[in-house]
This record gives C-alpha cells, sequence and structure tokens, in this order.
C-alpha cells in the first residue's frame, strides 16, 4: 500500500475497534443484566456472574463487528469530504477503485474473522456458557437453596424447602415442574436429600405427595409414596456425549452425526441447513457494507449539500439487507428455496455497489453543442447586422 492507502488504513482500524468495544459493552451490559438472577437468586458470586458473561462475548463481537465496520468507513469518508482529502485525490486522478482498496483489505481481515468465529469461537463459547449455567443450578439445589425462599433454576421449576438441617436433609420440600406444556407436576414432601450416584444427581424425596393437573382439566390427580426419586441430571451438565443444538455446533458438525446420541441432525434437518448457511453467509456483509458505503460516500462532490442524506440512504440500504438476511436465515429450516437467498442477498448488494461506484467514478460528459452554445450567442448579433445590411442592398 502507498502512504495514502496505509493512512486511510490505519484511520478506519482505529475508529472500527473503538466502535466495535464500545458497542460490545453496550451488548455485554444487556445481555449480562438478563444474567443478573444468577447472583440476585441463585446465591452466586460476583466473579462466577462475570465469568458467565463473558463466555457470550464471541458471538457478541461477530454480530457487531460488520456494523462497527460500516460506522468507522462512513466516519472516516465523512472526514475525508470534511478536509477536501477525496477532492484532492480525484484532481490527483485517483479513482474510486483506489480509494477503495483499504477499506477492502479491512473488510476482508473481518470477514476472516467472523468466518472463524462462526465456525469455532462461537459453538465453543456457547458450549462452555451452558455448561457453566447448568452447574451453578446443579449446584443450587444442594447448597444454594435458602429455607423459606421459593427459588427458580429455569423456567417452570421452583423448588421450597422450610428447612436445612446439618447433615444437609431438606425438610418440607416442594417442587413445581411445570416445564411441560400439557402438565404440571408439585411434589411436597416431609423430608429430602441431594445425592449423586454415577455421576448424575437426584434427589430422594420421603413420605410426600404428587399433586398432577393435565392440560386445561381442573382435576387434581393425587399420588402418595413413601419415597421417591426425582432426576435433576438435565439441569446439570450431561457427561459422555451430548447433543447439542446448531448453534452450540462447530461448522463440521452441522451436516455431520456426531456419534449414536446425535440424534436432533435427523430430527431438526431444517434448523441445522438455516445455521450452516447462515455461518457462511454472514462474512459476506461486511464486504457488502463497505463497497455501499464507499460507492455512495466516496466521490467528489462540489457541495456537501445532502450529505446527511447520502449517509441515512447508506444505512437504510446496509440495515435493509441485513435484515432480508435474517427473514431469510429464519425461512431456511422451513423451505429450501429460501437457502440460495442468503447468499443472493450480500452478493447482489456487492453488485450493485460496485455498479454505482463505476458510475459516480465516471465523469459526466458535456456535449459540444453545450460547449459551443455560448459563442454562437455572442456571434448572434453579428449574424443579424450582416443580414439586415445585405437586405437593405
Amino acid at each position: 500500500m502507498d502512504t495514502i492507502s496505509r493512512h486511510i488504513f490505519k484511520q478506519t482500524v482505529t475508529a472500527t475497534l473503538m466502535i466495535l468495544a464500545t458497542l460490545t459493552l453496550i451488548v455485554w451490559m444487556t445481555t449480562a443484566l438478563r444474567r443478573i438472577d444468577v447472583m440476585t437468586e441463585q446465591g452466586q458470586g460476583f466473579l462466577i456472574f462475570v465469568q458467565i458473561t463473558l463466555l457470550a462475548l464471541p458471538r457478541l463481537v461477530t454480530a457487531v463487528a460488520p456494523v462497527a465496520l460500516l460506522i468507522a468507513t462512513i466516519h472516516v469518508l465523512n472526514r475525508l469530504h470534511n478536509d477536501s482529502g477525496i477532492v484532492i485525490l480525484t484532481a490527483a486522478g485517483a479513482t474510486t477503485w483506489r480509494l477503495m482498496r483499504p477499506f477492502l483489505l479491512l473488510a476482508g481481515l473481518v470477514s476472516v474473522f467472523v468466518l472463524i468465529s462462526n465456525a469455532y469461537l462461537t459453538p465453543y463459547g456457547l458450549r462452555m456458557l451452558r455448561d457453566y449455567i447448568t452447574e451453578v443450578r446443579t449446584d443450587l439445589i444442594s447448597q444454594v437453596i435458602q429455607p423459606g425462599n421459593f427459588v427458580t433454576p429455569e423456567d417452570g421449576l421452583t423448588f421450597h424447602i422450610r428447612d436445612r438441617e446439618a447433615d444437609g436433609t431438606l425438610r418440607g420440600l416442594m417442587v413445581n415442574d411445570s416445564r411441560e406444556e400439557q402438565q404440571t407436576l408439585t411434589y411436597l414432601a416431609d423430608r429430602g436429600r441431594v445425592i449423586e450416584q454415577d455421576g448424575q444427581p437426584y434427589i430422594i424425596m420421603r413420605e410426600g405427595h404428587i399433586h398432577r393437573v393435565d392440560g386445561d382439566r381442573d382435576e387434581v390427580q393425587v399420588i402418595a409414596f413413601d419415597s421417591y426419586i426425582f432426576d435433576i441430571s438435565e439441569m446439570g451438565p450431561e457427561r459422555g456425549m451430548r447433543s447439542y443444538e446448531p448453534k452450540e455446533r462447530i461448522l463440521p458438525a452441522l451436516w455431520t452425526k456426531q456419534g449414536p446420541h446425535d440424534w436432533r441432525i435427523e430430527k431438526q434437518p431444517g434448523d441445522f441447513r438455516a445455521e450452516l448457511h447462515d455461518r457462511l453467509s454472514n462474512p459476506l456483509y461486511s464486504i457488502a457494507f463497505v463497497l455501499v458505503a464507499v460507492a455512495m460516500l466516496g466521490y467528489a462532490r462540489t457541495t456537501r449539500e445532502g450529505a446527511n442524506h447520502t449517509v441515512a440512504l447508506v444505512f437504510v440500504t446496509c440495515v435493509g439487507a441485513r435484515g432480508l438476511g435474517l427473514a431469510m436465515t429464519n425461512m431456511a429450516d422451513e423451505e429450501v428455496w429460501a437457502v440460495p437467498m442468503l447468499y443472493a442477498i450480500p452478493i447482489g448488494t456487492v453488485i450493485g455497489a460496485l455498479v454505482l461506484a463505476q458510475r459516480n467514478m465516471r465523469p459526466h460528459q458535456v456535449r459540444r453543442f453545450d460547449i459551443r452554445l455560448p459563442s454562437m450567442l455572442r456571434a448572434l448579433p453579428l449574424r443579424l447586422r450582416a443580414g439586415r445590411t445585405v437586405t437593405e442592398r
């Protein structure tokens, strides 16, 4: 790269990193507030809370990076316009393609980062996040539940105890399980105890009843028991093979079955198809955003009038393309025809931006008639005077 390209590249990198850090911090704080129940309701320390929320950072950075690059590109182009840098470059013979090089180089780097993050970093982070949260919830049953408090470790599951003895026995145990839409189970036991067998946690309940309500019926079925084992292993991290969700899998695991326990890939083919092509098409938006910004703002203008409208148009175009891509992702799990659209939208945006950049790069042609018209008008009185003289003779 020459001196000008290095200068533009350095400015864009600096702006991108600053905007990326700011946007990521804002989104991270929003995500952290959703996990605040880990501290308030589940009695965990601040360090565990920070560790859990930080595991979501790879996914946040991947989502925010193209937007940060777009804002940084617009900022640098506006700065060049205000300093008359683009006018000087154009006067020196530089074209839009010359100005586009450093932006495209950074867009390529961001696209590679997004692809790597989508393929490996984000899935590993989500796996660790899931294991961490479920491990905390499992720990909740045996250590954190305080007598007299109602604790909800996950939606539809509530625990309550009257007292806890020194040996760990739970007195006055109540468990309400409404995780299934068609059934609600309420367990009431005089006492209970958390045990671990073969690496799996269970609650042994003694001398109690099960109140069962099916569907919309008002009838309650009551079942008495002397001893009942309540399985809480689903709340904890699974040992051995696990069937991960599509977003928790690395890229190769989205099209190949991972062992005999991997039932999701057969029962949810649409979800895996949408996740796979969404990850592969996402990196293209970084290049598309940069090209749209440079095509609309990267040419010399004689006036700054309408600059704000152009910036707004850049945002509307990029947000519209990304929103349409997300809509196609949601449709791709049910409709196969939506899969090509995931690639057609960013590629079409790139082609449209290149055509617009080529059009703005060409100088406007002025017809010879327009150039000769002033001289013709100046000569018109002389011709009229000469014609009048000939007529008089």
